[in-house]
């Protein structure tokens, strides 16, 4: 089930890796009710990634870390109120293609702009959406294969991200094209570092299914015209809490938790303290 209002709804991770949604308001594990919507006119799924509480008993700082879909169509006024999120650095997850296809405006001359050169990501899943006749299983199938993949085909930026929050480069925001795999991923690997409990990161991670929303049910139309099943495209479209499950699987497979992936990374204790430092309200 998909939430079908704009922010207001109760993120819970359901049954079978569904969600749970009412229509007043998102309210975590916790019981804390908050809104981390940034309201920008032509982009979508952009938020403010504080307010978490942590094992550490402390919260995720709020104005520091941002996460967002594309920012190529946002209009003056989005500019002035991403202006006034004060910016160090934004790092676009994008592959090449789509940054050619759909650059993103620019603004803030103090702002550091990063991308990493690449030409394909299996976040666009070209193999199956080329078959002749894919189904919604073989498109789960392949979101899964992709979230197992992401945190190492990503390992490059997902690195420069992690170091750019060590050393204090903030605030910062990381974008892809919807802010829901790429960005997605990234978001649950920076919080479950930081101490965010399991729940609060998969209700985090599903809240892109209510941003993103209007923009599915347009595909769904447009898919409908054409004499195509939607329902073939429906994993592709949203936010699953079994994607996110794989990809936190295959971490634990291969380097046993989070911390043994940063290693993997290169990245030791003193980073993920800088990142904690950098990141989480003092004590």
């Amino acid at each position: 089930m998909l939430c079908t209002s704009t922010l207001a709804a109760t993120a819970t991770a359901g049954q079978g890796g569904g969600m749970e949604c009412k229509t007043n308001r998102v309210r975590l594990r916790t019981g804390e009710v908050v809104d981390r919507h940034v309201h920008l006119e032509r982009a979508s799924n952009v938020r403010d990634m504080g307010g978490y509480a942590t094992r550490f008993g402390r919260t995720v700082r709020r104005g520091r870390l941002y996460r967002a879909g594309e920012l190529a169509k946002i209009t003056d006024a989005d500019i002035a109120t991403l202006e006034a999120l004060d910016l160090r650095l934004i790092y676009d997850l994008r592959t090449s293609i789509e940054r050619e296809r759909r650059p993103a405006r620019s603004w803030g001359s103090q702002i550091r702009r990063l991308a990493r050169d690449y030409r394909h990501s299996g976040a666009d899943l070209p193999a199956l959406a080329a078959a002749a006749t894919p189904t919604a299983a073989d498109m789960r199938d392949g979101m899964l294969a992709l979230y197992r993949a992401l945190p190492f085909d990503q390992a490059e930026a997902f690195k420069s991200i992690f170091q750019a929050a060590a050393a204090g480069e903030l605030p910062l925001l990381f974008n892809c094209a919807g802010g829901k795999d790429r960005t997605g991923a990234l978001a649950a690997l920076m919080l479950d570092v930081l101490g965010v409990a399991r729940p609060d990161i998969m209700a985090d991670y599903l809240l892109s299914n209510v941003y993103l929303d209007a923009g599915r049910r347009r595909f769904h139309n447009h898919i409908g015209r054409q004499d195509v099943d939607p329902a073939v495209w429906e994993p592709m479209l949203i936010v699953d809490a079994a994607y996110l499950d794989a990809m936190f699987a295959a971490i634990d497979e291969v380097h046993g938790d989070i911390v043994g992936y940063f290693g993997w990374l290169g990245l030791g204790d003193a980073e993920i303290n800088a990142i904690r430092t950098h990141l989480l309200e003092p004590e």
